[in-house]
C-alpha cells in the first residue's frame, strides 16, 4: 500500500506563472477542417447531471453496509473508516469489515487493507444521511461569506466554511431551516478560494517540445497579458491532423465563452512563442447540483489548439523539475503520463502538481468533492472540488495534478486533475472524471 509521506516525498515538483502585454502575432488560423475541435470535446456533454461523486460513491457504500460514515487516511497512512455502531448489527468485527471493504477498495482505486491495518472509528450518521443533509444545504452556499460545503468525512460531519465575520449563529439557522440537524454540521472559518492566473513579468524559459507544466502566456484585449500553467497535452482520435493542451477556464479571455483567446509559450514577448488558441470551454450551467440563481461548472478547464508542429509536442509528458523548485536538473527531465484516474482521490492520498510559479510540489489531499465559492466572483460556484495541503502561488493555475504508480520509478504518473486556485496553504483541483463530465471528447491524455 502506498505510504502518503512517501508519496508527497516521491513527487517533484513544477511551475505556472503570468506576464502582461504585446509582442509575437501569431498566424492567421487554419481554415476550418470537416473535423470539428468543438464538436468533438463537447460531444454528449451533460454538465448538469455531473460526473459520479466521491459522495454518491460513499452512500452507495453505506446502503451495502450498513452503518459505513466515510473513511480516509490518517497521517500515519492507516486507513480510518466510520462505522455508526448501532446500525451496524452485520460487521461483528473489524475483520467481518475489513473484507466488506476489500472489492470495494479496490474500485476507488485503493489497496485492500488487513483487519490489523484499519482504524474503526465511532460515527454519529451513517453516508446516506450525510449527502442527503450536504444535498440540502445548498442554497448556503449562496448566503455572503460563504466559501464551501461539504461532507467532511474526517469527523463525520458537513463542514460550512465561511469567511471571517460570517455569523456562525445566522448559518446555523439556515441548516436547521432546510431541515438539517444542528449538531450534523460543523461552521469553520477559511480563507476565500481565489484563482491563482497572476499579472505581471516573468523569467520562464521556453519549451521545444512543448510539454505540460510548463508556462504559457494569454492576451485579454484592451486588459494584458497573464500567466498560467499548461496542464497537459491531448490528443483526439478523430482529428489526427491536430493537438491539443488542457489550461483552465480562467485562464482564458472569458471564462466559458470561447473568444478565442490566443496562448504563447513561455513569453508573449519574444519572437517565435506562439502556440495556439482557445477551442472549447464549457458553459457554466443552473440547476440540478446548482444553488439556484447561481452559474455553475463541475471544472475550470479549457481546450486549447496547437499551431506549431507535431514535433514541437510533447505527448504525455510533464517537465520535471527537483521537488520544491522550478529548476530542472536536467532540461529533458520529464514525467511520463502512463494513466489517468477513473476513480476518486480520498482524504490523506498523497499527490502532486508542476507549475510555472512554485515548480514540483506535493501534499496529502485534505478535503475531497466539496462545493466552492470563488473569490472575487460572486454568483459562481464550483462544484465537487478536490484540495491538496500545499501552498501554490499565482500562475500555478492549470498545473496538472498526478501521483506517482511506483514509487519504485516515481516518473511514471496517473493524472489526477487540473489545479485551479487555492487559499495560502492549500491549493484546489478539479478531477479528472469531473473535466471528462463537462469535456467528454473522445480525447486521450496518453
Amino acid at each position: 500500500m502506498w505510504n502518503r509521506r512517501a508519496v508527497v516525498s516521491g513527487l517533484a515538483v513544477a511551475a505556472v506563472g503570468l506576464v502582461g502585454a504585446c509582442a509575437d502575432r501569431p498566424p492567421t488560423q487554419p481554415e476550418a477542417q470537416a473535423d470539428d475541435p468543438t464538436a468533438v470535446f463537447s460531444a454528449g456533454t451533460a454538465a448538469v447531471e455531473g460526473p459520479q461523486t466521491l459522495d454518491a460513491v460513499f452512500a452507495r457504500m453505506a446502503r451495502e453496509i450498513p452503518g459505513f460514515g466515510g473513511l480516509f487516511y490518517d497521517e500515519d497512512g492507516k486507513l480510518n473508516v466510520y462505522m455508526a455502531r448501532g446500525q451496524a448489527r452485520e460487521m461483528t468485527s473489524t475483520r467481518q469489515l475489513a473484507d466488506a471493504l476489500g472489492g470495494r477498495l479496490q474500485a476507488l482505486g485503493l489497496d485492500a487493507v488487513s483487519a490489523e491495518q484499519l482504524v474503526v472509528r465511532s460515527a454519529q450518521y451513517d453516508f446516506v444521511e450525510l449527502n442527503a443533509w450536504h444535498q440540502r444545504v445548498r442554497p448556503v452556499l449562496a448566503m455572503p461569506g460563504v466559501v464551501f460545503t461539504d461532507v467532511d468525512e474526517t469527523t463525520n460531519r458537513l463542514r460550512i466554511g465561511v469567511e471571517q465575520g460570517v455569523s456562525e449563529a445566522q448559518i446555523g439557522e439556515a441548516v436547521q431551516a432546510l431541515g438539517v440537524p444542528r449538531d450534523a454540521v460543523i461552521v469553520s472559518e477559511t480563507e476565500p478560494i481565489v484563482p491563482l492566473q497572476e499579472w505581471g513579468m516573468t523569467t520562464r524559459d521556453k519549451f521545444r517540445p512543448v510539454p505540460g507544466g510548463v508556462q504559457i502566456h494569454g492576451a485579454i484585449p484592451d486588459v494584458g497579458t497573464f500567466r498560467c500553467t499548461l496542464g497537459f497535452n491531448l490528443r483526439a482520435p478523430a482529428l489526427t491532423r491536430q493537438q491539443f493542451f488542457m489550461t483552465n477556464s480562467h485562464c482564458t479571455a472569458e471564462r466559458g465563452v470561447v473568444l478565442p483567446t490566443e496562448y504563447w509559450q513561455h513569453s508573449r514577448f519574444e519572437d517565435d512563442t506562439f502556440i495556439g488558441w482557445e477551442v472549447f470551454d464549457p458553459p457554466y450551467f443552473t440547476g440540478g447540483a446548482c444553488p439556484t440563481g447561481w452559474q455553475c461548472r463541475w471544472s475550470d478547464a479549457a481546450v486549447a489548439q496547437y499551431a506549431i508542429p507535431r514535433a514541437q509536442v510533447q505527448f504525455a509528458r510533464i517537465a520535471r523539475p527537483i521537488p520544491g523548485a522550478i529548476v530542472l536538473p536536467d532540461p529533458n527531465a520529464r514525467f511520463t503520463i502512463v494513466d489517468e484516474a477513473r476513480s476518486r482521490v480520498v482524504v490523506g492520498q498523497g499527490v502532486g502538481k508542476v507549475g510555472s510559479s512554485t515548480g514540483l510540489t506535493g501534499g496529502p489531499v485534505s478535503q475531497t468533492c466539496f462545493n466552492s465559492t470563488i473569490g472575487g466572483l460572486p454568483g459562481v460556484a464550483m462544484l465537487c472540488q478536490d484540495r491538496i495541503l500545499m501552498p501554490p502561488v499565482g500562475g500555478d493555475s492549470g498545473s496538472p495534478v498526478f501521483e506517482p504508480i511506483d514509487l519504485a520509478d516515481p516518473a511514471r504518473v496517473r493524472l489526477q486533475g487540473i489545479l485551479w486556485g487555492g487559499t495560502s496553504l492549500t491549493a484546489i483541483f478539479s478531477h479528472m472524471l469531473n473535466i471528462r463530465a463537462e469535456i467528454p471528447g473522445p480525447w486521450i491524455t496518453h
